[in-house]
Formats: structure tokens, sequence, C-alpha cells
């Protein structure tokens, strides 16, 4: 799980451009290990989630672009009924003043 600075080892340039770099992370992957991004942190360093799949793209191929479309997709789908659920709770809410 990478989080905070350390989600800059598999972003942009440092991981893309470095070829050692580059060669560990897709070793680590062709032996089973999972990357995994923060949310919170890609919101609180404005990272969008569209540079994952580029990295995806460069680093680790098909899989691991796959993977990131299907969580994205999850997300929409969880969103999507949450806020069916607040819009369907809504009327039937009531708020009594303090």
């Amino acid at each position: 799980m990478a989080h905070g600075k350390g989600i800059g080892l598999l972003l942009g340039k440092n991981a893309a451009a470095n070829p050692t770099l580059k060669k560990m992370i897709q070793s680590l992957y062709t032996q089973g290990v999972v990357f995994a991004a923060c949310n919170n942190t890609l919101k609180r360093m404005n990272i969008p989630k569209s540079d994952l799949l580029q990295v995806a793209k460069a680093l680790r191929g098909d899989d691991f672009v796959e993977v990131c479309i299907e969580m994205d997709e999850q997300n929409k789908r969880q969103l999507a009924w949450l806020n069916t659920q607040m819009q369907h709770r809504a009327p039937h809410t009531l708020t009594v003043p303090a």
C-alpha cells in the first residue's frame, strides 16, 4: 500500500523513467506482489486516478490496467448506490432542533 510521499515511488517519472526501479517493480509484480494506492492520499495530493492507469500501462501491462479499470467501475457503482440510498431516505428524515 503506497500512501503519502510513497506514492511518488510508483507514479510519474520516478518509476517509468528509471529502468532499475521499473525492473524491480515488474519483478515484484510477477512474483504476486499487489500494489495499491491510498485513495485518501490520491485526493489529498490531487493525483487523478488516470495517472495510476498511465503508470500501470507503462510498468506492468494489461493485468494491472484491468484491475485499475475494474476498481474504478466498482467505486462508481458504490457511489451510485450510496447516492440512491441517500435520495431515498432523505424525505423520511426528521430533523429536530437542539
